[in-house]
């Protein structure tokens, strides 16, 4: 149950798991030339989340389930790596969701509130970014 879709790519595949009660869900992208980070950033987009809320069940307060059959059915943008704009946007994608990861490590380890409201500032403004999904899919 949640709020927003949100997910973070395990690219050690040491933090896997499949559980519903502890209120998490993992999925394995194989074979795919896709990286981790372009995924995570289609995943963490505003535009997926809004699809998955309308493959799922509505409750109390805004929260929503995430289960496999929804995953499942969202729209999947996969890139033509031999066109040069699919390509710079999927680098782009990717880029920004590495710096988004790095941020987060920064801020999990500041102590002073000044510096949290700093990093939470920059995460905030590259949250914004990631919305080249848009583009991605058509839709500018």
């Amino acid at each position: 149950m949640t709020t927003r879709l949100r997910t973070a790519p395990d690219e050690s595949g040491e933090l896997f798991f499949v559980n519903i009660t502890t209120g998490g869900y993992g999925a394995r992208f194989e074979n795919t030339p896709h990286n981790l980070f372009y995924i995570a950033g289609l995943l963490n987009s505003r535009l997926l989340d809004s699809a998955i809320h309308q493959l799922t069940n509505a409750f109390r307060d805004g929260y929503f389930a995430v289960g496999k059959q929804a995953l499942e059915r969202l729209p999947f943008r996969p890139v033509d790596f031999n066109n040069a704009a699919d390509k710079a946007r999927y680098d782009q994608m990717v880029e920004l969701v590495e710096s988004m990861l790095e941020l987060h490590k920064q801020l999990a380890s500041v102590k002073t509130d000044h510096g949290k409201t700093n990093l939470q500032r920059q995460i905030d403004a590259k949250d914004v970014q990631i919305e080249l999904v848009y583009e991605l899919y058509g839709l500018t």
